[in-house]
């Protein structure tokens, strides 16, 4: 037909959308019948009649058709919607977990046996409240006694501020005068009682024993009894370098299994991690369980992490325990043998000239005493007359700078020490340092506990933070004090607010990935919230007024650029290259290339090549 190409023309980018043909007026129709009728009449003119029949069938079929076309409706207008002014914002998305603003694992800082535990696990506690208390009867005997010292100490203070002795003071001092004067009268008249020389008797046979014993050196028995000990000690040192040796390796052991289980939780995160940074370049949004996933091993890193740190802690004190434990055991082990060993070697040269020596000076008072008081004992007691003198006149006269220099620094020292022995009574209580619920209680009464072990978690619920790590981009959208919207994975029906509270300075890079560790506080009174949960945070990192805002889904790629497609009023649609800004993935701001109130479409159409090597349009469900 030779009217086609007048009406199959290409379709435009720039024109509407194009249809199988284009609307025939009724004039055309009409010239285009009349031309294919004409033809079929002089084709008739010179053909039998039987091709005059079928040039009129064919020349209906063609009416025919070209009213199909002619009816046919060209295909539906494209959906489209307005670039509308509002507000957009953008926001920054994550998950971490809730801890605990402080906690703390409380320890004795003494060894000793536990004779009350006064908390329970989950129980609410004061700052102060005792929650364990260690066998503290010696320790209260030890504060009572230097108690007494110290107002010992305090009365002799006030005594020498005074400047005047006691009456009972008075009279012992005065006492020791006359006594002193009855010795120097004795010696002087050669007053030797019967008594007197008893007392030297006894002293003379008391040295002699004492010297005979050392002579004859130690017996079977007292050696036997030696040996034992000698090889007792030996036996206990084995044992006990046996028992630390043993765990010291255990805790060498544990060290090794806790950092392979780090490798393996490391491979694990890394592996998860990485499949997941391959599914992010594939269209569509992450699904949350992958994040999820994600977290869980990024948690189980950390919790390795720690398991490292503990048993590599509890190596050291097995190594720290050997030593000591050996050297005290070595040491035990040397004086046992060293005691066995004077025993077996008998008494020295020395030993037993000072022991002859004292049986000499026995003999010869018991002989002075025997002959009477000679000129020497006369001025012993005239010396003996003079001090206790001096001392009743010390006591009468007034206190110098010196004495109550000398009672002051004994009342400070006294003072010190109580408050020493009250210090050491006081760690004999365990007590909370905060308010708190108590986390964990591992101990019972009647156990036997060493010091800086811990016993009893203590974590503070007064404010829960929740520890985020983010990428470089989020990081740096964010600031300390922005509002923080929260939920928790585990409680559907609950909403929280926080705030930034905190942003790492430095990044911390684990298997080559860069996060920053971000903490938001909030504050609730939802018993259901648990330490360790995971909790959802959408933080505002700007938010923008007054904009124009399209549906993302309007916005097509070109290039290094982005395009809309706007729908001019005569119908055609027209690609325009805008500048964007803020988008929530549901809307996107428009900087420039668009102006409010445009008709954009809302799906666009990308325009292909056609089979004939013309521009097409693909339309959504279209052909």
């Amino acid at each position: 037909m030779h009217g086609s190409s007048a009406w199959r023309t290409p379709p435009s980018n720039d024109g509407p959308l194009p249809c199988r043909c284009r609307n025939v007026n009724h004039v055309e129709f009409v010239t285009m019948a009349r031309e294919m009728t004409r033809t079929g009449t002089l084709i008739g003119r010179h053909q039998p009649r039987r091709l005059l029949i079928w040039s009129g069938l064919i020349t209906l079929a063609a009416i025919v058709a070209l009213l199909t076309l002619w009816l046919r409706p060209g295909p539906p207008p494209p959906a489209t919607t307005p670039a509308l002014i509002g507000a957009i914002e953008d926001r920054v998305i994550a998950s971490g977990t809730i801890v605990p603003s402080r906690s703390l694992d409380l320890s004795f800082q003494m060894s000793g046996v536990v004779t009350a535990v006064l908390a329970a696990e989950g129980e609410q506690v004061r700052t102060g409240q005792p929650l364990a208390r260690l066998d503290d009867r010696d320790l209260r005997g030890r504060v009572a006694q230097l108690q007494a010292d110290l107002a010992s100490a305090e009365a002799r203070r006030e005594q020498a501020r005074r400047g005047n002795a006691t009456p009972e003071e008075l009279r012992s001092a005065e006492a020791s005068v006359a006594s002193a004067r009855a010795q120097l009268d004795r010696a002087r008249t050669n007053n030797v009682t019967a008594a007197d020389i008893a007392i030297a008797e006894a002293e003379l046979r008391g040295a002699q024993a004492r010297y005979d014993a050392l002579a004859a050196g130690a017996g079977p028995e007292e050696l036997s009894a030696a040996q034992a000990r000698a090889e007792q000690t030996r036996a206990s040192l084995e044992e006990r370098r046996a028992s630390l040796s043993a765990a010291k390796t255990s805790a060498e052991s544990q060290v090794q299994q806790a950092a392979n289980a780090l490798r393996d939780a490391q491979a694990e995160y890394s592996r998860i991690y990485w499949d997941n940074r391959e599914l992010e370049k594939l269209p569509g949004d992450l699904p949350p369980e992958r994040l999820d996933q994600e977290a869980a091993a990024e948690r189980a890193v950390a919790n390795a992490e720690e398991g490292l740190r503990q048993a590599r802690v509890a190596y050291e004190q097995a190594r720290q325990a050997e030593m000591t434990g050996l050297a005290e055991a070595e040491a035990q082990l040397r004086d046992a043998e060293e005691q066995l060993r004077l025993l077996r070697a008998g008494p020295t040269a020395t030993d037993l000239a000072q022991a002859r020596a004292e049986v000499d000076q026995a003999r010869a008072n018991l002989d002075r005493l025997r002959q009477g008081g000679t000129a020497a004992d006369v001025r012993t007691a005239e010396a003996a007359v003079a001090q206790a003198e001096a001392n009743l006149a010390a006591l009468t006269a007034p206190a110098t700078a010196s004495d109550l220099a000398i009672q002051e620094a004994a009342v400070l020292q006294a003072e010190q020490a109580l408050r020493q022995a009250e210090r050491e009574l006081e760690r004999a209580t365990l007590r909370a340092p905060f308010p708190g619920v108590l986390a964990a209680v591992a101990v019972l009464p009647g156990s036997t506990v060493t010091a800086n072990t811990p016993l009893i978690s203590l974590i503070d619920r007064s404010t829960l933070l929740v520890e985020l790590r983010l990428n470089e981009t989020d990081v740096a959208r964010l600031s300390v004090g922005q509002p923080v919207s929260l939920s928790i994975d585990a409680l559907p029906d609950w909403a929280g607010e926080g705030m930034i509270t905190a942003i790492a300075p430095a990044a911390e890079v684990v298997n080559d990935v860069v996060t920053y560790r971000v903490t938001v506080s909030f504050t609730d009174s939802d018993a259901r919230i648990r330490v360790g949960m995971t909790a959802g945070v959408e933080i505002v990192a700007e938010r923008r007024s007054g904009v124009v805002l399209v549906p993302s889904s309007a916005l097509l790629p070109r290039g290094d650029a982005q395009i809309v497609q706007v729908l001019q009023g005569d119908g055609r649609l027209v690609e325009r290259v805008v500048q964007t800004g803020l988008s929530d993935r549901t809307q996107t701001e428009i900087v420039a290339g668009l102006e409010a109130g445009e008709q954009v479409v809302t799906l666009p159409q990308l325009t292909l090549p056609s089979r004939g090597g013309l521009l097409g349009v693909l339309r959504p469900g279209g052909r």
